[in-house]
């Protein structure tokens, strides 16, 4: 069967498609400010797709999505630079390192070391715990009143360290003058030395308080620690800090969870305090706010 019948006259023909003038692609390149070479063809895709789903190199899109790190001229990745400080001078880490980059050799020493006048910055994002205290068990060797502060004790403290260091602690009114010579007491050694009342402080005794303040008693390491021991609490394992910086108020911040247990024991958040000989306790005072 015959759809047409015969001597049926085809229409004229006409062009499927118009040509497009030099003028108007000129016209259209003004008007999209497209990317495209001199002769109207535009640039080719960076990402084009061949067959079946792979890029005109034959690869896998998905694999090509690597993060490939930027290249220096010699073909050697390119390592960020580390922060610099107010005063434009790279930052560094406790170790004279510069943090997260590469630093200026001219911000280091002959030693490699960081020159004169290149502190060593904190470590501002460090989480504040008890880690950050130097806890020390120390040895009272001398302790007299203070000359000019009727409430105050200046101690002569041993740590192990050659010569005895000064502390002054506010516990006149609670301890005898005669229980404080020759105690083992938990000192916090990285305090930051500072003047009461005419004396230089190089540290903080530790004593806990009953919740009314109208008792206080020494934390005391068991007997037989040896001076200079680091008193530890499971759990919190970081380096102390080297000196605690009193704007930052560690200390505060710490001294807040530092409580005696039911039995007495000296812990942070309810991990006791220890050394190699055992637990640090106070004689009587439960339940009590240590500082």
């Amino acid at each position: 069967h015959s759809l047409l019948s015969p001597g049926h006259r085809i229409g004229a023909p006409e062009p499927m498609f118009t040509a497009i003038s030099e003028e108007y692609i000129e016209e259209l390149r003004l008007r999209f400010s497209g990317k495209q070479d001199s002769s109207g063809a535009s640039a080719p895709a960076k990402t084009a797709s061949g067959p079946k789903g792979k890029d005109t190199k034959g690869k896998d899109p998905a694999a090509a999505k690597t993060d490939k790190p930027a290249l220096d001229k010699n073909g050697k990745p390119i390592k960020p630079e580390a922060p610099k400080g107010k005063d434009g001078k790279p930052v560094l880490d406790k170790d004279g390192k510069p943090v997260g980059g590469k630093v200026d050799k001219a911000a280091l020493g002959k030693d490699g070391k960081p020159a004169k006048g290149n502190k060593v910055a904190p470590d501002a994002d460090r989480l504040v715990d008890i880690s950050r205290l130097d806890l020390r068990v120390g040895k009272i060797v001398e302790c007299k009143k203070h000359p000019d502060a009727d409430a105050l004790y200046v101690e002569q403290i041993d740590l192990g360290e050659g010569s005895l260091r000064t502390v002054v602690s506010g516990l006149v009114k609670f301890i005898p003058l005669e229980q404080m010579v020759g105690s083992l007491v938990v000192l916090v050694a990285n305090m930051k030395p500072q003047a009461m009342r005419g004396v230089k402080s190089e540290g903080m005794v530790l004593a806990a308080s009953n919740p009314v303040g109208t008792k206080t008693e020494l934390v005391t390491p068991p007997t037989g620690c040896t001076v200079g021991e680091r008193v530890v609490v499971e759990g919190y394992d970081g380096e102390p800090d080297e000196v605690l910086n009193p704007k930052k108020k560690v200390f505060e911040s710490v001294q807040l969870d530092l409580k005696t247990t039911a039995k007495c024991v000296a812990s942070y958040k309810g991990a006791p305090f220890k050394t190699s000989l055992g637990e640090c306790k106070v004689n009587s005072i439960a339940e009590g706010s240590i500082k």
